[in-house]
């Protein structure tokens, strides 16, 4: 009987063990993670036990822009002949201005004289010998603005690229907030002081000079130092026998944009983007 309670309370021990071992095994097994302060750890150990892939956003990157290249080169030779050398003043339309006229050896020089649309030069300036007149039919269609076309002299004289200006070309360099116009004289390889208008830029002090180089009527050359006459490549309409162009009056400093009979000869100032 004594032997048996030994037994009984052997066995009573080790049942205690194996409890005890056992809940110290499930403790081990299933004791939660522990916490940590840092949020970014936090939130990995969290994806990790959840068994989530962590998508890391990539970051965007935006390109290095690259500067437009100037496609009708600033400077140079023009198909004729003349130096080119085009005058950035600034304007909002990125309009770049000649320094001088078609023909004309320097700024200060008048330069050659076309009627509207036409692209060469001659001797006579009239209604009978201009191109784009027929008697009795009137005068032809070649569109309200040239500029870039086959009719266009600068750019046909002077190559891909150069036009006439607009009449909002002119009217944006004519504007009083972007640039000043000084009457004023420059010498010119005749050995003239030829009179004309300094435009200046306000944005970058830059300019260029209008000469007043008159224009061609007929056989003559009238008006030269009292008057400037530039033609734009806009018509007043389609079948008109006008077009417009910018007007310097050297007597009264008038400055604006006129119009006149297409075939009267007059100065052409190119300009490129």
């Amino acid at each position: 009987m004594k032997r048996f309670m030994y037994v009984v309370s052997a066995m009573l021990v080790l049942s205690s063990v194996c409890v005890v071992s056992c809940r110290d095994d499930e403790e081990d097994r299933y004791s939660p993670p522990t916490k940590n302060t840092s949020s970014n750890t936090s939130s990995s150990s969290s994806n990790s036990s959840s068994g989530t892939k962590t998508n890391t956003p990539k970051e965007e990157t935006t390109p290095p822009k690259t500067e437009e290249k100037q496609t009708t080169p600033l400077t140079g030779r023009a198909m004729n002949g003349d130096v080119i050398n085009m005058v950035d003043l600034g304007l909002p339309s990125g309009t770049k201005w000649a320094d001088r006229n078609i023909g004309a050896l320097t700024p200060a020089n008048d330069g050659q004289y076309f009627a509207w649309g036409e692209l060469y030069t001659k001797s006579e300036y009239t209604r009978d010998t201009y191109e784009f007149y027929t008697y009795r039919i009137g005068y032809s269609n070649i569109g309200s603005s040239i500029a870039g076309t086959k009719y266009d002299a600068a750019t046909f004289n002077w190559g891909e690229g150069y036009t006439i200006p607009t009449y909002s070309q002119i009217n944006e360099l004519m504007s009083t907030s972007y640039t000043t116009w000084t009457k004023t004289s420059q010498r010119n390889t005749n050995g003239k002081d030829r009179k004309g208008y300094i435009v200046r830029s306000k944005k970058n002090g830059k300019s260029i000079f209008l000469p007043f180089a008159g224009e061609k009527k007929g056989y003559m050359k009238e008006d030269e130092d009292f008057y400037g006459f530039y033609w734009s490549s806009s018509s007043v309409s389609a079948y008109s026998d006008e077009a417009s162009l910018l007007l310097m009056d050297g007597g009264y400093g008038k400055i604006q944009i006129w119009s006149y009979p297409r075939e009267g000869g007059h100065s052409i100032r190119p300009v490129c983007k």
